[in-house]
């Protein structure tokens, strides 16, 4: 699993104050969305897997890594980082599918080679929608899928080209995403 070298993880007992409690608050936000990193399978009942996180976001110490690790450099930018992808998860929930938030986010990241980024949403990925390890295999390679649903095919095909470099999309595609 890739970490942060630049922003190496910070162990909670090295925290400054301001630091604490922007780690509480990503603590918080984070086991909402992705699962407690601390529960133990076996301490669950079988009615309570949804609590098994999909991805690794802190190490063994408690430390936030990857993508999480540099936000405690900032702690002032935590609270409204975690409220702002709060928000945005909450609209996207309610309005995108989660297999076209997925498409997407994997598409995103195979394109700009994001190694946490697939990571991670490649098990939300499988946790969460219809799509196969062999689809999302292929969308990490770049590849768009054979059996892709409507809602999936659309998203990948509005992503590559947003994030191929053309800057907009094009007039039909425009049409299907509506």
């Amino acid at each position: 699993m890739p970490s942060s070298n630049r922003f190496p993880p910070i162990k909670p007992s090295d925290l400054t104050p301001e630091q604490e409690e922007a780690h509480d608050h990503m603590s918080t936000v984070a086991s909402k969305f992705f699962g407690d990193t601390s529960v133990h399978p076996f301490l669950l009942y079988p009615h309570q897997t949804h609590l098994l996180h999909s991805f690794t976001y802190k190490n063994s110490d408690g430390a936030f890594i990857g993508p999480f690790a540099p936000l405690l450099y900032t702690p002032s930018l935590c609270k409204p980082y975690f409220d702002l992808v709060e928000a945005l998860t909450k609209i996207s929930s309610s309005n995108l599918p989660a297999v076209a938030r997925e498409t997407a986010i994997l598409a995103t990241g195979s394109r700009y080679e994001s190694a946490y980024e697939i990571y991670a949403h490649e098990r939300v990925a499988l946790k969460s929608t219809s799509l196969t390890r062999e689809q999302i295999g292929q969308i990490k390679s770049g590849g768009k899928p054979e059996g892709l649903g409507e809602e999936a095919s659309v998203a990948f095909d509005a992503t590559m080209d947003l994030v191929g470099g053309k800057g907009n999309l094009g007039c039909m595609l425009i049409l299907v995403c509506c």
